[in-house]
């Protein structure tokens, strides 16, 4: 392969170079490509998101490809090198393409699926514990919460009974007849 590289002319030699890199810029632009595909499998999107995320994915395309072009050939847009890159993304996909997305993103599901299901099992005692939890804090609540109106009804009760001027207050007989009510009520319905 040396002895025929020296025979040929630098001009065809640096030909050569350009149609590889453009053939290897198409095949990587459809990896890249791949690699949005398979985010979008793992990680549903809607229309609005594929299509930002196409318009920002052609905009780096872009200038990958205009950055190969001015390297290689001072931004000299050339047909082979357009068609290099198109065989380059033939290449890949039929090679390639169609089976990568659709096993990684089976692969990464799966993985994600059993990350879940580790998590999940890891945690079930953690649940239980915050549940009980909480039911014990519930229970106290209305524990407290009954414990203090029946110490507020007793203060009332209390109170008007020894009010200022020693006499009960029409409003101190009507508020001890209903708090009596309602104590009557609850002992009748528990």
């Amino acid at each position: 392969m040396e002895n025929c590289l020296s025979k040929m002319s630098p001009e065809i030699i640096n030909e050569s170079y350009f149609l590889l890199h453009a053939i290897l810029s198409g095949i990587i632009i459809t990896a890249v490509y791949d690699i949005i595909k398979i985010i979008r499998n793992v990680i549903p999107h809607d229309g609005f998101f594929i299509g930002i995320e196409d318009i920002i994915f052609w905009i780096f395309a872009s200038l990958f490809l205009f950055s190969m072009l001015y390297k290689m050939n001072n931004g000299t847009v050339r047909w082979f090198a357009i068609a290099g890159s198109a065989v380059g993304m033939i290449v890949y996909k039929k090679l390639l393409g169609q089976y990568i997305v659709e096993i990684m993103s089976t692969a990464i599901n799966r993985i994600l699926h059993l990350v879940w299901k580790l998590a999940n099992f890891l945690l079930t005692p953690v649940k239980w514990l915050i549940s009980k939890g909480l039911s014990i804090l519930k229970k106290l609540r209305n524990y407290m919460k009954k414990r203090l109106t029946g110490i507020i009804k007793k203060v009332k009760i209390l109170l008007c009974k020894h009010s200022k001027s020693g006499k009960r207050g029409s409003d101190c007989k009507e508020n001890e007849s209903k708090s009596k009510n309602r104590l009557s009520r609850k002992k009748a319905t528990e």
